[in-house]
């Protein structure tokens, strides 16, 4: 049976601002702390791998909000970038992932990677 699933950025919200900035494994971006967790604790190593080199190709756009919404009951998502006023930048079909969650947003500002209660 599906059960309802919440939007993991209200389980981190204890994050607020970051006392570390760990470099990405492959990308000139950073993370903050609450990114680092969210890796480490939720599983989320593959959104954070797939979203900074993409991050890195729209740099024209030094303030970008990632949103990966499930499609239905389905394992699907949507991984959408906007520029913070709705302007797309990019979107992507996610075909499969175990993400516990249904609705994740991560933020990236001037090469950080950030959860928005970061910001």
């Amino acid at each position: 049976m599906f059960t309802t699933r919440k939007c993991l950025n209200d389980q981190l919200k204890q994050f607020c601002g970051t006392e570390n900035y760990t470099r990405h494994s492959f990308s000139r971006i950073h993370l903050t702390d609450g990114i680092v967790y969210a890796k480490d604790v939720h599983g989320l190593n593959w959104l954070v791998d797939k979203i900074a080199p993409q991050a890195i190709n729209l740099k024209r756009h030094p303030f970008q909000c990632w949103k990966l919404s499930r499609v239905g009951k389905t394992g699907c998502f949507n991984l959408l970038c906007t520029d913070g006023n709705d302007n797309l930048l990019y979107k992507e079909i996610i075909g499969y992932s175990d993400c516990e969650s249904d609705h994740v947003d991560i933020w990236v500002a001037d090469n950080i990677m950030m959860l928005p209660s970061e910001y």
